[in-house]
């Protein structure tokens, strides 16, 4: 039997050059304030990876662990789990997370409320207030911060 060929003029060739591997490492293992050190894209793909990396650093003595994501051009929904986890279980032990971010990374760290405007400590909620009682505005309904509901 005879395969049709397809040929699209003026295709281009995808350059792929620029896609590489996302690498993952974490500094020394005997330091006190190690730094996990990324670059590439983090997704679900390398969410593995990065877990065992993060695992690795929590479960030394540590006081302090740096995130650079410095080189890390994307993050996505998996990566920030593993982010809050790690922060959370650091604190439970005592110890502190800093990340150390820029571009895409920074703009959804910020976004999602992990990281605040200096990056290094946990971001304050404060309540919304509506305009006024008669509008179908969130109101506040408790005296917790960020407790609000639509009436």
């Amino acid at each position: 039997m005879c395969q049709p060929r397809v040929s699209v003029a003026g295709a281009r060739r995808l350059d792929v050059s620029h896609f590489l591997p996302p690498r993952i490492e974490l500094s020394d293992p005997g330091h006190h304030r190690p730094v996990l050190r990324c670059s590439g894209e983090l997704d679900t793909a390398s969410a593995a990876d990065l877990g065992a990396a993060l695992d690795a650093a929590c479960e030394r003595e540590v006081e302090e662990l740096l995130l650079d994501f410095v080189a890390v051009e994307f993050i996505d929904g998996r990566v920030l789990a593993l982010i809050e986890r790690t922060r959370l279980r650091l604190q439970r032990a005592g110890a502190t997370l800093r990340i150390r971010a820029g571009g895409q990374p920074l703009r959804l760290l910020r976004l999602t409320g992990i990281v605040s405007g200096d990056a290094e400590t946990a971001p304050r909620f404060e309540p919304w207030l509506a305009p006024s009682s008669s509008s179908s505005f969130p109101t506040l309904t408790s005296e917790r911060p960020g407790a609000a509901a639509i009436l």
